[in-house]
């Protein structure tokens, strides 16, 4: 599974191609032109299931919502209400660092002759922004007999989740109720802040593929709903976003694409005869873009 990161820490630093053109101190003489390339990507080899996602979604958010009412205490100078909250983003904390997935993150810059490399394993927990979509398109008034076209037709923007490095949580969460036990306001406070600066953002590039998941989920839906019309609607836009990616992919990633794609068109022209338990392929399919595609 491959990202591109943007972290939002203090200053947003983003993750793309950056050109410049540095304006030469003699007047008439040609501008140099110099670029800077930062990449940063992240993989795991390990797979949650649409369950264990949502589980560890919600761990973290949980984690993050006692850690803003820890804070509200820490201002009140409420030292029980205080260490109450911090003690139950602990106990979230130890959760998630159990069940979270390690993440291998390679980071590289490169401008000019200069390349800076790293690469560094860490555990964090993926809190989904649920927004990935830009445009639902729906047809407005269908015409009797008709239903209503139910897919998503354009993507426009980057999306992203928000992710939560836990391991960097519960060092900051520990310093926070060792401040709190010593009436160091302030210093609890430093630390239940940092807590939040371990929180980063996960942009996806590859709208093609964003297009495909959005649809293979309307698609799920209506299917279970036994609304096929609409699904097959929604399936043959996944397969358009899936060959669009293709075009521009990796060989290997192409071929998956395009393997796919052909998959669904064969279940949508079919999808009559299909029964709504069989939307569990169409969940399979997505589940295959977002982790292995």
């Amino acid at each position: 599974m491959r990202k591109v990161l943007t972290y939002s820490l203090p200053a947003v630093l983003s993750v793309s191609l950056l050109s410049a053109q540095a304006a030469s101190s003699s007047p008439g003489r040609r501008q140099d032109q110099s670029s800077i390339r930062s990449t940063v990507v992240i993989r795991t080899d390990k797979k949650l299931t649409a369950s264990e996602r949502r589980a560890l979604s919600l761990t973290g958010r949980r984690l993050l919502n006692h850690t803003e009412r820890a804070q509200e205490a820490v201002a009140a100078r409420n030292q029980r209400e205080a260490i109450q909250q911090i003690e139950q983003a602990m106990r979230l904390q130890q959760i998630a660092m159990k069940a979270a997935p390690p993440y291998i993150m390679t980071v590289q810059i490169a401008a000019g002759g200069s390349v800076y490399r790293d690469r560094e394993q860490r555990t964090i927990v993926m809190v989904p922004i649920y927004a990935e979509v830009t445009e639902v398109a729906t047809a407005a008034a269908p015409s009797e007999g008709e239903r209503a076209r139910v897919a998503v037709q354009d993507v426009e923007a980057t999306v992203g989740l928000l992710a939560l490095d836990v391991a960097h949580a519960g060092t900051h969460l520990q310093a926070a109720r060792q401040a709190v036990n010593a009436n160091q306001w302030d210093r609890a406070a430093a630390a239940l802040s940092a807590v939040h600066q371990g929180v980063v953002i996960v942009a996806e590039t590859d709208l093609p593929l964003v297009k495909a998941r959005q649809n293979l989920a309307i698609a799920s839906s209506m299917m279970e709903k036994g609304q096929k019309a609409q699904a097959r609607t929604a399936l043959n836009e996944a397969a358009s976003a899936l060959q669009e990616f293709s075009r521009t992919a990796p060989a290997a990633r192409r071929q998956a694409a395009e393997s796919l794609a052909q998959k669904i068109r064969g279940f949508s022209d079919s999808i009559e005869r299909r029964p709504v338990e069989q939307a569990s392929t169409i969940d399979d399919w997505w589940n295959y873009v977002a982790e292995e595609l």
